[in-house]
């Protein structure tokens, strides 16, 4: 099964349904975005794993000194069964199959692929 989001979509959810109205979404190169709210970054899909995604940040030097005090400040907000966040490489590893809304389907599915092209995310499942 394939998925297809446009990032549109994606800042329009921000936007209303989690009070984000000036967040800015682009794909700049293939499987990464750059997000902007207050201030930005680049995320990159670096790793797909059946339950897994591993995603990249890229932040100027201090920006990254800025995540690691956040990160400080969310490290017990975290649910790390769910979120691995590793400042040192700058990786964000999302234990998919820990969210309890998604354990359902990964009992009968798994993530095949995910790409960010043309200004949308397409998402590729599989069954198991």
């Amino acid at each position: 099964m394939r998925a297809v989001v446009d990032l549109q979509e994606i800042r329009d959810f921000m936007a209303k349904d989690k009070k984000l109205a000036r967040i800015k979404i682009k794909n700049i190169a293939l499987n990464t975005i750059k997000v902007t709210y207050i201030m930005s970054l680049e995320l990159a899909i670096v790793e797909v794993k059946p339950t897994t995604v591993t995603i990249q940040y890229k932040v100027g030097f201090l920006k990254n000194m800025l995540a690691k005090i956040a990160h400080g400040f969310l490290n017990d907000k975290i649910d790390k069964n769910i979120i691995h966040w590793d400042t040192d490489h700058k990786l964000v590893e999302v234990l998919l199959h820990n969210i309890s809304q998604a354990q359902k389907f990964f009992q009968y599915g798994e993530l095949e692929n995910i790409t960010i092209s043309d200004d949308k995310v397409i998402v590729e499942l599989a069954a198991r």
